[in-house]
């Protein structure tokens, strides 16, 4: 619900503001616009939840569709089992229809990989530039992207450095297309943090938050959680019994138990 008032003001005011210290980035909202056109929703108060809705779930859609640009890495079986089991994993489906930008930064992740991939294939400038604007995307979508950066990273690095006995000969690295790709991501992100530039201060904000979320992530404790954690979320999880012990005393609810109280 918090994003659907910060949609609000998008689309009744035509003004989005960056806030370093929460929110995430704008291309939700953005996003959004045209499913509230097509909605023929008069006001904010008319519209619905499946038009909110709806915005995750084509980018879960086009999730799956993105699979087809790696089918001649995985192979023709792989691609496929690939597109099955994220239509039908249930973490997926859930976080397709739930309001955020979480599928919308696994989207344009993924498809960053993709061109990625499909330039090292073809050394097109074509597919540099669409992995630049996905680049570009995901900075736009949420902070976390660090982490889908930083991961892809190592991963390019790891299987630069594996043996490859009949590999060919490595073509000259085609320098002028990875900048035009940069560049591209660049003016990508600067575009939707200056909400197509009436906050110029919106790019610089975007560099700030780090300061914010790296102190979180070191010293609140939030997140904290035992190794096992998302096995036991994964494997065997439920809500304890009613008449057994209170939500707020549940271990996994102890921070913030105040505001689950209000909601209760």
């Amino acid at each position: 619900a918090v994003h659907a008032i910060k949609f609000e003001r998008l689309w009744k005011h035509g003004e989005y503001i960056y806030d370093p210290r929460e929110y995430h980035g704008p291309t939700l909202y953005y996003a959004t616009l045209p499913f509230a056109w097509l909605s023929g929703a008069a006001t904010f108060d008319d519209l619905s939840e499946t038009t909110l809705r709806a915005v995750p779930l084509l980018f879960g859609v086009l999730l799956i569709a993105v699979t087809a640009l790696v089918r001649d890495g995985l192979g023709r079986g792989g691609s496929i089992w690939a597109a099955l089991l994220t239509a039908i994993s249930p973490a997926f489906v859930y976080y397709s229809r739930y309001y955020i930008q979480e599928m919308l930064l696994v989207c344009f992740s993924f498809g960053l990989i993709a061109c990625a991939w499909r330039f090292h294939r073809s050394r097109r400038i074509g597919w540099a530039l669409a992995a630049g604007a996905f680049l570009g995307l995901t900075h736009a979508t949420k902070e976390t992207c660090l982490v889908a950066w930083g991961c892809m990273a190592i991963a390019a690095v790891a299987v630069r450095l594996l043996p490859r006995p009949h590999a060919p000969k490595p073509l000259r690295w085609p320098w002028k297309s990875v900048a035009a790709g940069l560049a591209v991501g660049v003016l990508v992100s600067i575009l939707f943090f200056t909400a197509f530039f009436t906050n110029l201060r919106g790019p610089i904000d975007s560099i700030r938050t780090y300061v914010t979320y790296f102190d979180r992530a070191g010293n609140h404790g939030l997140h904290d959680h035992p190794w096992s954690f998302y096995w036991h979320r994964l494997l065997w999880w439920r809500y304890p019994p009613r008449g057994g012990r209170r939500v707020r005393d549940h271990p996994t609810c102890r921070k913030g138990a105040s505001g689950i109280d209000r909601r209760r």
